[in-house]
């Protein structure tokens, strides 16, 4: 399992014979689970692990930047398959510039993307557009946490995702077209998650704009994101969700003078759906 390996305990075993020694050191496999913590072993570890996809975790603890470490991760792009990034965001932009080939490689065994970038120092976007300038058709999953302004590579999302998390934070969200053409290219989508990502809609608005073709979400089984009443009647208008699915809507005030607005699109859009509010 993957906890086992991380914590780098079972290393104990190739201690055991010579033979066990051996038969540990010729399987990849068990090397690939990559803790970035600061240990002397870990360039080791990529050698070991051989040509094994690659699972990496990495923290914000690490304030020390090892260049030639992170270089290897990026040089790696061709086996990585779990990628689970923590880093401030001034600290992830040093690091894609140098590091990432404007061209990109892709990620040709990726099933997870975990990105959290905590704090904002206000300098220009994190360029994810460079790490996702290729393809990573088997992505599964996807967890994007984020103060400070991102690039959006349409690389990262393919017809394969099935879990889409998107938390941006303190920024102006994508207009509504850009955020349903990104959708649009989610066929296979079952769980989507969006906090901060609703467009800025008139509160004032009586009745919303007619949509004449809603994109249909017909593999959906859960949908949360937050917003005001108008912000979400208007995401809601635009989109047709399956009749059995799981609805959470955020930071909704009953007080919104919209809140009328909201009702006629719940029922056209979700007239058997389960709405469960948080």
């Amino acid at each position: 399992s993957m906890s086992p390996l991380g914590s780098r305990e079972w290393v104990k075993l190739t201690h055991v014979c010579k033979p066990w020694r051996m038969i540990g050191l010729a399987c990849g496999q068990l090397w690939s689970v990559i803790r970035l913590d600061g240990s002397e072993c870990v360039p080791e570890l990529f050698g070991r692990s051989r040509e094994a996809p690659l699972t990496i975790f990495t923290s914000q603890d690490n304030q020390l930047l090892d260049w030639a470490l992170y270089r290897n991760i990026f040089s790696e792009m061709h086996r990585m398959q779990d990628l689970h990034l923590r880093l401030p965001d001034n600290i992830l932009r040093y690091l894609l510039y140098p590091l990432v080939p404007s061209s990109g490689g892709g990620f040709p065994l990726m099933r997870v993307l975990e990105l959290d970038v905590p704090g904002d120092t206000g300098m220009m976007e994190i360029p994810l557009h460079r790490l996702f300038a290729g393809s990573a058709p088997r992505i599964e999953t996807v967890r994007l946490n984020t103060h400070a302004a991102c690039s959006w590579p349409d690389g990262l999302f393919s017809s394969s995702l099935r879990s889409l998390h998107i938390t941006q934070r303190n920024r102006s969200p994508r207009d509504m077209k850009d955020l349903m053409n990104m959708l649009t290219l989610l066929s296979m989508l079952q769980c989507l998650e969006l906090n901060g990502m609703l467009p800025w809609c008139d509160p004032n608005i009586a009745e919303l704009p007619k949509v004449a073709h809603p994109l249909v979400m017909r593999h959906l089984t859960h949908m949360s994101f937050d917003g005001s009443v108008s912000r979400c009647a208007w995401f809601l208008a635009q989109v047709c969700l399956p009749a059995l699915m799981n609805l959470q809507l955020k930071g909704v005030v009953t007080s919104d003078p919209a809140l009328e607005a909201l009702g006629p699109v719940l029922t056209a859009r979700l007239a058997d759906a389960t709405w469960a509010a948080p």
